[in-house]
């Protein structure tokens, strides 16, 4: 709903606005993944990316979906290397940033095709080195974790700032969330998790 997303850019703006103790706020990384497919978390994260960048805010928006890589689709951009190459260590995250829409840059997604490859412990902590040096660079990354339940997306999610669970009202997405929260949340480091319920008719619906 409109309200809840500008509730959540509030947030995260006052979180910008807080520097750290040497002055220079390193990226919050915000994650957003859904329980099931199609339930929006790929058009959410790139209207929040430039919403974000519409206020200020220096963004990159990472599509880690394993399974559905549309980022680059919604926006606009072409097929080229991405976060695969990256984790491959056949570029580093500099060489494969895109201007995208709004002023925001884009890592795009890789297409698996299903495969789910298996990327080592170092793949996976040169990724995350990676994005935490782009302090210089963004005030916020916003990642794009589709539904998938890939060791990726898992790290991805503990090593988040905030996490952004997307549901719809559909009781089949709703135990599926709770079951995800339980399997990714529950049994590891505590976590900022949010709820957004995404096409509901109205406030009473959101609220049930």
């Amino acid at each position: 709903m409109l309200d809840q997303a500008a509730e959540l850019r509030k947030l995260v703006l006052r979180s910008v606005r807080e520097p750290a103790p040497d002055g220079s706020p390193p990226p919050q990384q915000l994650l957003l993944c859904g329980a099931a497919a199609g339930v929006g978390v790929t058009t959410l994260s790139v209207n929040l990316a430039v919403a974000l960048s519409g206020q200020g805010c220096r963004v990159v928006l990472v599509d880690a979906d394993c399974q559905r890589p549309d980022v680059a689709v919604l926006c606009g951009l072409a097929p080229s290397a991405g976060i695969g190459d990256v984790l491959a260590a056949r570029r580093d995250i500099h060489e494969v940033l895109r201007p995208g829409p709004g002023g925001i840059q884009v890592v795009v997604g890789s297409e698996w095709a299903g495969q789910s490859p298996t990327w080592g412990e170092f793949a996976q902590q040169r990724l995350l080195r990676q994005l935490a040096r782009l302090g210089r660079h963004a005030d916020w990354i916003v990642l794009d974790a589709g539904s998938g339940g890939h060791e990726v997306m898992r790290r991805l999610w503990r090593a988040a700032s905030q996490v952004l669970l997307v549901a719809t009202p559909e009781t089949w997405t709703q135990s599926e969330s709770c079951a995800a929260l339980q399997r990714r949340v529950c049994n590891e480091r505590p976590v900022w998790l949010r709820l957004l319920v995404n096409r509901v008719p109205d406030q009473r619906v959101a609220r049930e």
